[in-house]
């Protein structure tokens, strides 16, 4: 299970990662294209208005208004261009960020399943352990109480009644630790899903 976890999480990252290396190298791109070719246009269009003599800037006919409206309407539709532009870039910028916001928990994830993973088997290890530990010495006892049984073999009905307890104790030890390995690895279950 670690394993296929790591493997899923290092899948993740690596998926990650290269998208966003595709973004930033959008990103950078668009950055540049804004930023660099819009102002070079703009400069232009501003230089068309500047180029004019001193009196046709004061005094302008009827063209040159014209002209200029036109040249108005061009540089309002390029800081349009220009603002939906940066509207995309704040978005790739965003992505950005959001991919490094799923490399940061598949990485946190990946480092959580491990630690629950070595959790897990070390309680599992213990528990093992001590049912092992506990088994060895009921089957001790059960020994001794058969061992006891045998004092007891002429006289029938108390034979039978101690040997039924002996069966019946044993029965419900060996039923209660199933059901405490049922139960724990329902609880493992529950909990350990991530």
């Amino acid at each position: 299970m670690e394993n296929n976890n790591n493997l899923i999480t290092a899948t993740t990252i690596q998926e990650e990662e290269s998208k966003k290396n595709d973004l930033e190298t959008i990103a950078g791109a668009m950055k540049s294209y804004v930023l660099q070719e819009n102002d070079d246009v703009l400069k232009r269009k501003i230089s068309a208005i500047k180029d004019k003599t001193l009196l046709r800037r004061f005094f302008p006919d009827k063209i040159d208004r014209i002209q200029e409206d036109f040249v108005i309407e061009e540089i309002k539709e390029l800081y349009k261009s220009r603002n939906k532009y940066l509207k995309i870039y704040t978005q790739t910028i965003l992505e950005i960020a959001r991919s490094n916001a799923n490399v940061l928990i598949a990485t946190a994830k990946g480092t959580s399943v491990t630690i629950i993973t070595k959790f897990v088997a070390q309680k599992i290890d213990e528990m093992d352990h001590i049912l092992a530990k506990s088994r060895s010495e009921r089957a001790k006892s059960i020994a001794r109480a058969n061992d006891d049984l045998e004092k007891y073999k002429n006289i029938d009905y108390l034979y039978e009644i101690y040997l039924n307890s002996i069966k019946t104790s044993a029965q419900e030890y060996f039923d209660w630790v199933d059901q405490l390995l049922h139960d724990f690895k329902e609880s493992l279950n529950y909990k350990v899903k991530i």
